[in-house]
């Protein structure tokens, strides 16, 4: 009878001792609800700063992660519970030093700077850019202007030959005189480019009181200016510009 008990009782305690070691390995074994990237995200949502350094400590009841972290060069120390993402303690650690904030400060100015170097890199080449394009577009006008004579102008031209053909006098030769005497129709424009910059829109050449004048109407972005110019001589007559408000 004693030897059954005996043997009842050391079974008991095997049973309990391996139910310890068990329990134990489970409790071991078990790792923390939430993982470093969560813990990481977490602490990011709640504290302005930058992460330094995060590492798990598995103790026996309960698992918790250390997290480092700097916040305008103010150290701190989080430790989190590793199940419910509670920081269950916050406390100073150190203190940047009066060099690292400068140079901190220094870095952040520099970026700002190279940023606001760089964009006014960008507006200087559209610019130029816009500015070359309006020169071309420029350009384009004056030589279709040019290559295309006024058809009144080619008509002039066909009357004063008929007379010719009649029969020379005295008005004639005159006439004939004075167109010859005339300046071209790209010296007139570079003459009234000369008084106000902007692409010709529009030129004639019609006579006053016996007297040729070219009339050149300029268009730009601050306005539009008619500007006339003796037709013999390139003398500027007349500079009438309207500047845009």
């Amino acid at each position: 009878m004693n030897k059954k008990l005996l043997m009842a009782i050391g079974a008991m305690a095997i049973a309990t001792v391996l139910g310890l070691i068990f329990s134990q390995n489970l409790s071991v074994s078990a790792g923390p609800d939430l993982t470093e990237k969560e813990v990481t995200e977490k602490v990011e949502a709640q504290y302005p700063g930058e992460i330094t350094a995060l590492k798990l400590d598995e103790q026996e009841t309960n698992p918790i992660y250390e997290v480092e972290i700097v916040i305008d060069g103010q150290g701190y120390e989080l430790v989190i519970d590793g199940n419910s993402g509670e920081v269950l303690k916050l406390e100073e650690k150190w203190l940047a030093k009066a060099d690292e904030k400068k140079d901190m400060t220094t870095d952040k100015q520099k970026e700002n700077g190279d940023k606001r170097e760089a964009s006014a890199t960008n507006k200087k080449e559209t610019d130029l850019e816009m500015k070359e394009k309006a020169t071309e577009d420029t350009k384009e006008t004056e030589r279709k202007t040019v290559t295309a004579p006024k058809q009144e102008d080619a008509e002039e031209a066909k009357k004063e030959d008929n007379e010719a053909k009649k029969g020379p006098n005295d008005d004639s030769k005159k006439q004939s005189d004075e167109r010859k005497s005339t300046i071209s129709q790209e010296k007139a424009i570079e003459i009234a480019l000369k008084q106000f910059s902007g692409v010709v829109d529009d030129i004639d050449l019609d006579r006053e009181d016996g007297r040729l004048i070219y009339e050149i109407e300029i268009e730009s972005p601050e306005g539009e200016a008619e500007i006339e110019i003796d037709a013999y001589t390139g003398e500027v007559l007349v500079v009438d510009i309207d500047l845009d408000d």
